[in-house]
């Protein structure tokens, strides 16, 4: 099932980055729709305790339940970046390990299983597992304290 497919809409306007500033940071980051993609692109710096971007979609509220994995075709400037997964249970996200894609276009894909619950930045290891019943949206999130430029192509999310 297809959550975000970039080469058909526009749909760029509807995501927000909010970036290491909510903290005192100094990064800055943009979501644009490019050609037939979505890019997240910026600057990543660690003045001020940064160290990160980061962009959150719209809420899907679409129930993932019997669904197993994310599916993000998607390209790098070799910037590797984490999805991360909010549901309504909003006192937690869910965090994937880090994604490293190529330059050119390729599918990455994240299981369930492999996404972390956090509170507040911090991982949490008493926090219940991912519920795909109860997804409402993806956003992306660079490496933490990876300094310098980046920007990271976006075709399509689908679940499988």
């Amino acid at each position: 099932m297809n959550l975000f497919d970039f080469t058909e809409e526009d749909f760029a306007y509807q995501w927000n980055p909010e970036d290491d500033a909510v903290m005192g940071g100094k990064s800055d980051s943009r979501f644009r729709d490019g050609d037939e993609e979505a890019v997240f692109e910026g600057d990543v710096t660690t003045k001020n305790f940064g160290g990160f971007c980061y962009v959150h979609g719209p809420d899907t509220e679409t129930d993932l339940k019997g669904f197993e994995k994310f599916e993000i075709e998607t390209r790098s400037s070799g910037t590797a970046f984490r999805l991360l997964v909010y549901t309504s249970d909003r006192d937690k996200s869910y965090r994937s390990p880090l994604i490293r894609p190529a330059e050119e276009y390729e599918k990455k894909t994240v299981s369930f299983g492999d996404l972390y619950p956090y509170v507040w930045g911090w991982k949490n290891p008493f926090a219940t597992g991912f519920k795909p019943e109860n997804f409402e949206a993806i956003g992306f999130q660079t490496e933490y304290k990876s300094s310098g430029e980046f920007e990271i192509g976006i075709k399509k999310v689908d679940v499988k």
